[in-house]
């Protein structure tokens, strides 16, 4: 198992980003034994093998953001939030489909406290995650 969960997503994001069309619905998701996942992975170990090695692919967390914050990354997959500096410029992920892409929320979060929350703060949780969720942003 890996330490961290930004691995387990990177597969969910490059897979998603080799489906075939831009609207999808739950039958258009790539399965993992998929031709397109196939596609997906083959383009992943194509990458790695070109521009990077094991080692880099490996890397903890931690260890991706200390490299980030000292301006020692070229390329590299994590997530948006972490990133505070204009030496790096942020891209889609490499798909199937040209201008198709995928990412992945931190679950972690997402939570809405329902003590003694208020109509208008119940409302305002709601538009968030309609937000989230939406087929624009799930594109």
């Amino acid at each position: 198992m890996p330490e961290h969960e930004t691995s387990v997503c990177s597969s969910y994001e490059f897979l998603h980003s080799f489906r075939d069309k831009e609207n999808i619905n739950s039958t258009d998701i790539p399965e993992y034994n998929s031709p397109n996942a196939v596609k997906a992975f083959k383009k992943l170990k194509e990458i790695k093998k070109e521009l990077s090695e094991d080692i880099l692919f490996e890397m903890s967390d931690d260890l991706i953001i200390r490299n980030l914050y000292k301006n020692k990354v070229l390329f590299a997959r994590f997530w948006d939030n972490v990133i505070t500096t204009d030496l790096y410029y942020a891209t889609n992920l490499p798909g199937g489909v040209e201008g198709l892409s995928s990412s992945c929320v931190n679950t972690v979060n997402v939570g809405i406290n329902n003590v003694n929350i208020t109509d208008v703060n119940r409302e305002a949780s709601l538009k968030i995650l309609q937000f989230f969720f939406s087929e624009k942003i799930q594109r």
